[in-house]
């Protein structure tokens, strides 16, 4: 089943993962070697456009376009999931992997890599994470859910 972002039930499904700290992400899910590379950004940035090329040019699967659900599991390791929302993206897939790398996109004159500090990754990424409204028990399990995930 095939869910819109605007989904009634998809949304009360986000609200209780955020109660026991699972994250959605906007952003692009890429499978490469076994491991996630999450690309993301403002709508229209290019995250599936990044997605394509990772595909075309090294072979890596894409396994959702707009967005994935990140969990910390019992070992400490944060992974990403597929979602069964895909937005304007045609890639929808039901596969998870560690997370190796959160890129945040952004339009620039030249192509350039940089390492963020925690401060900046979280304070760039930030808007991209499906916040609610949320009572305070929630907001407690998502800050140190963002802030886990940043030190990660």
């Amino acid at each position: 089943m095939i869910l819109s972002g605007n989904d009634v039930f998809y949304k009360y499904v986000l609200n209780k993962f955020l109660k026991i700290g699972i994250l959605h992400l906007h952003s692009s899910f890429v499978l490469y070697q076994d491991k996630a590379l999450l690309f993301t950004g403002p709508s229209g940035i290019g995250k599936t456009t990044q997605a394509e090329l990772w595909r075309d040019f090294q072979g890596a699967r894409i396994i959702n376009g707009d967005a994935a659900l990140l969990r910390q599991l019992d070992d400490g390791k944060w992974w990403a999931f597929g979602t069964p929302v895909h937005g304007s993206s045609p890639y929808c897939e039901n596969e998870q992997a560690p997370i190796v790398a959160l890129v945040m996109l952004k339009q620039g004159k030249e192509n350039e890599l940089a390492k963020l500090d925690s401060f900046s990754a979280v304070t760039s990424c930030l808007p991209e994470f499906y916040r609610p409204q949320m009572d305070e028990e929630t907001a407690e399990v998502f800050w140190k859910s963002v802030d886990s995930l940043f030190r990660e």
